[in-house]
């Protein structure tokens, strides 16, 4: 469940930060955004979907009420929708995810609605696969754009700077995919070359290693993920 929510936490924190009620609704709508959070956080703890339809009544309001929050109300309805198996709707809501133009946001749409589209063919693992490559492409296009940053990233001294950097956006996610499509083991080679391919931080490579070898990929989303 919670493998879509790192690419969307990441919208789901951005949207927060470009949009808003105007003042004379700002705290109905905050008021809004708390309980359909709370029946999402509901749901996640029972698996009762009736907690989902009530978030859906929840955002239908606060859309009625501003559509400043319209983008907002959208990053919500993935995974909303993603749980309810409602594939359309999901790939639907990303489409309407208001984030502009930026080139890394753009490509984090595609991983996202490649997720969902894995999901909806999870029983077919050729098709499913097709969609993780897909997906492990786009990451990798992106290590190349951002190529000397993450380098960067990765000689950094303190683990907890690498994993707050663009750098843990991108690593953990490509190879846990990676380990899907090709095994465990040659996604932990794959950690080990580029180790020594950068001579980054030993006890971050570590970390990746440990996320692939030892299943904590939604451990790593979960940490990841704020408050939906």
């Amino acid at each position: 469940m919670r493998k879509i929510l790192s690419t969307l936490s990441i919208f789901t924190c951005l949207v927060l930060l470009l949009t808003g009620c105007n003042n004379a609704c700002k705290i109905d709508c905050e008021k809004l955004l708390a309980q359909a959070g709370t029946h999402m956080n509901n749901y996640y703890y029972t698996h009762d979907t009736s907690h989902l339809d009530s978030a859906l009544i929840v955002l239908k309001q606060l859309g009625d009420k501003s559509d400043k929050y319209n983008g907002h109300i959208a990053s919500r309805e993935v995974f909303i929708y993603y749980e309810l198996k409602d594939w359309d709707k999901a790939t639907d809501a990303v489409d309407r995810m208001e984030l502009g133009s930026s080139d890394y946001f753009i490509e984090m749409k595609k991983i996202l609605k490649n997720k969902i589209l894995a999901k909806s063919v999870e029983n077919d693992i050729d098709e499913r696969n097709r969609y993780y490559n897909a997906i492990i492409k786009i990451f990798e296009d992106l290590i190349d754009k951002y190529d000397s940053e993450v380098i960067e990233n990765l000689l950094m001294d303190n683990v907890e700077d690498i994993q707050d950097s663009i750098t843990d956006g991108l690593l953990p996610e490509m190879f846990y995919y990676k380990a899907l499509v090709n095994g465990k083991e040659a996604a932990v080679a794959e950690i080990d070359s580029l180790q020594q391919k950068t001579s980054g931080n030993p006890q971050y490579f570590n970390y990746l290693k440990n996320i692939i070898l030892k299943d904590k990929i939604h451990v790593y989303l979960m940490e990841s993920t704020i408050d939906m």
